[in-house]
């Protein structure tokens, strides 16, 4: 019998941000706004007060980028 571990989904938030790393799809950032794509197709907005810390959040989570 094969046992195997299921993926795991990242549920880690960043502080203030109403949505754990596995809803989000893609992100664009255009002077500190950020748009992103959640995983249902929804698009939200959010302006952090760090922008360099939540696109590091972002990068660390897997988060793809739109360029």
């Amino acid at each position: 019998m094969k046992c195997t571990t299921p993926a795991r989904r990242n549920e880690e938030r960043y502080p203030g941000f109403g949505y754990p790393a596995y809803l989000l799809r893609r992100f664009h950032e255009a002077a500190g706004l950020f748009t992103i794509l959640l995983q249902n197709d929804h698009i939200i907005h959010y302006e952090p007060g760090e922008p360099e810390r939540f696109r590091s959040w972002l990068h660390q989570s897997g988060v793809a980028i739109v360029e």
